[in-house]
C-alpha cells in the first residue's frame, strides 16, 4: 500500500494515463494529426506541466517510429476498432474488470469476427531489449486473462487473438 502512495509511482501513474489519453485518440495513423491531436489533449488534460511535457515527447517519438507506425495502421479488409473500452465478464467462476487499450477486430463478409488483436500501451522505462522482455513477462498473465474474455466476448477461438505490448518510451512492439 505504502507504493501506491510514493511520488515516484503517482508520477508513473500520471505519465501512463496522459499516454492513453493520446494514443486513444489515435484511429489509424495516416489518419491522426499528431500535433493537432496533442494540442487538443494539452487543453483537456488535467495532468501537471511536467508530465505533459514528458507525455507529448514519449508520444511524438512513438509515433515516429515505424514499429509504431505499422502496428497503428489499417489492416486490409472489414475492421472494426476499439479504444479504451471497459468491459466486465464473469470467467471461471472470477469476475474480472478491465479495459482493452486497443483492439482491432477483422472481421468475415457477413460482420462475424475472424481474428483479433489486442494492443496495450506500456509507457515503462526501459534500458534495454532483456529488461524489455522480462518486463512483458510481467505483463503476460494480465493479457492473458484480456485474451481469454475478448476471446469469449467475441465467440472466437482464443488462438485467434493476437496479444501484443507496446512500449511507448522506446516505440517497440512485443508480441506474446
Amino acid at each position: 500500500a505504502d507504493l501506491l502512495f510514493t511520488h515516484v509511482t503517482h508520477d508513473s501513474m500520471e505519465l501512463g494515463k496522459a499516454i492513453h489519453e493520446l494514443f486513444e485518440g489515435v484511429s489509424w495513423v495516416d489518419e491522426t494529426d499528431v500535433e493537432g491531436l496533442i494540442e487538443e489533449w494539452q487543453q483537456a488534460s488535467s495532468a501537471t506541466q511536467e508530465t505533459k511535457q514528458r507525455a507529448m515527447e514519449q508520444f511524438r517519438q512513438a509515433m515516429a517510429s515505424d514499429e509504431v507506425r505499422q502496428v497503428l495502421s489499417k489492416p486490409e479488409g472489414v475492421v472494426s476498432l476499439w479504444r479504451e473500452k471497459h468491459f466486465e465478464i464473469v470467467f471461471e467462476d472470477q469476475w474480472i474488470t478491465g479495459v482493452f487499450d486497443r483492439v482491432t477486430i477483422l472481421r468475415g463478409p457477413d460482420g462475424s469476427p475472424l481474428h483479433a488483436t489486442i494492443l496495450d500501451f506500456k509507457s515503462n522505462e526501459i534500458a534495454n531489449d532483456a529488461e524489455l522482455a522480462d518486463i512483458a513477462e510481467y505483463y503476460r498473465p494480465q493479457l492473458m486473462l484480456y485474451g481469454k474474455a475478448l476471446s469469449r466476448m467475441l465467440q472466437i477461438d482464443p488462438s485467434k487473438v493476437t496479444l501484443q505490448l507496446l512500449f511507448t518510451c522506446v516505440g517497440k512492439l512485443h508480441s506474446l
